[in-house]
């Protein structure tokens, strides 16, 4: 039997009362979708295994392709997974082995589109109204639901407004006044701020955090922004090529990446290939075009002495010294200066080798200066790159 005839409409989610916090607000088990294209077989998910919980801020975050935002069209209900499971409030809303598939309309969640959305014909007032009249709330109510929305993202002054007299960053916020009015307990995100420009996008992703901390609802939000994702998120996925690559606090996923993916993906690193030397209980030292180095950090991977190794550390663990200050301690020819506002990016050539080393000093320094600068042990990470050597 085709999986369309299989999948039948189950009882819709319609009740309003605060959910059994006993259950994730949103579980995934083992989803999987699978796409057809000219090459063949595409799996864009590949067996998600994932829980948004209660109140939680989770952001997916991951290059286009990776699989986040087709994750989120399953969880709205826009697309159809080929396995798994999909739970909102411990209620059943897709299940292939069931049978069971729940409508985007019944699965009681709102979505900010990138696009906002919005109706142009309609004032402000009427484009966030037009749900709640769909949904059964009566005249008064709507008026002060939507009014209280709009007082929430700060624009009630626009209430009799179209869409076309509003700035992009206003546009976006009576699209999340749209989304909350009818107190949902999950929004989802796809990429809402990605039109806007920066000084806007920053301003908004304060706003956005504050109103869910004190909505307390539970968001699932999709971005490539990497800067984003660490502003906004209780939780980061990390994903590449439909799997999970790592989940993780941000603090936690920037620090301690699980894979040279991660590490490379999440913020600025530099990064020099080596091979182990010595693997001791208090350090691993490593032979690299700097010379040799210590590394305090814990072994992600099954590591060994002469092992070759990709090394990773950001600009700003690097730090300008005297040569024998300590430990890690480089010499280093300046090619250049960027002056960045808040940081000052000094661009470094050791051999043939390009160090990127990042100060929070405006201080003017000649190209071509010779500078010594010390890489924290702490701070280095060390993966496979899938070559060793015996000698």
């Amino acid at each position: 039997m085709a999986k369309a005839d299989m999948m039948k409409h189950t009882q819709a989610i319609t009740d309003q009362a605060s959910p059994d916090r006993a259950f994730p607000r949103v579980s995934l088990r083992g989803v999987t979708k699978r796409f057809r294209t000219s090459q063949g077989e595409h799996i864009a998910l590949d067996h998600i295994w994932l829980d948004v919980e209660h109140s939680e801020f989770l952001v997916l975050l991951g290059p286009s392709g990776c699989g986040k935002t087709t994750l989120l069209r399953c969880v709205a209900g826009l697309e159809m997974p080929d396995e798994g499971e999909i739970l909102i409030n411990g209620k059943i809303v897709f299940s292939a082995e069931k049978g069971i598939w729940v409508p985007p309309e019944q699965r009681h969640l709102s979505m900010v589109f990138q696009s906002y959305a919005l109706w142009p014909h309609m004032s402000i007032f009427d484009n966030i109204a037009f749900p709640l009249r769909n949904i059964g709330y009566s005249k008064a109510d709507i008026q002060t639901r939507v009014s209280e929305v709009l007082a929430i993202v700060g624009l009630s002054h626009a209430m009799q407004s179209y869409p076309g007299q509003l700035s992009g960053g206003q546009q976006q916020r009576v699209a999340l006044a749209r989304a909350i009015a009818w107190k949902t307990d999950l929004v989802l995100f796809d990429e809402p701020l990605s039109n806007l420009d920066a000084k806007v996008r920053e301003r908004l992703r304060i706003e956005l955090k504050n109103i869910q901390s004190g909505l307390k609802f539970s968001g699932l939000y999709v971005t490539h922004d990497q800067s984003e994702a660490m502003a906004l998120a209780d939780r980061i996925v990390v994903m590449n090529n439909g799997k999970i690559a790592q989940t993780g606090r941000p603090l936690e996923i920037y620090t301690h990446p699980g894979s040279h993916y991660v590490a490379d993906f999440i913020g600025s690193t530099n990064q020099i290939t080596g091979r182990i030397r010595d693997i001791t209980a208090d350090y691993i030292l490593l032979e690299t075009p700097l010379g040799q180095l210590k590394a305090l950090a814990e072994l992600t991977e099954d590591l060994q002495i002469n092992h070759h190794v990709t090394l990773m550390f950001r600009p700003h663990h690097c730090r300008r010294h005297d040569r024998d200050a300590e430990t890690n301690v480089i010499t280093a020819q300046l090619n250049h200066t960027q002056f960045l506002g808040i940081q000052t990016d000094r661009i470094l050539n050791v051999g043939e080798l390009v160090i990127t080393l990042t100060e929070f000093s405006d201080e003017q320094i000649e190209a071509g200066s010779i500078i010594n600068f010390a890489i924290d042990p702490r701070h280095i990470r060390i993966f496979a790159n899938n070559k060793t050597d015996h000698s």
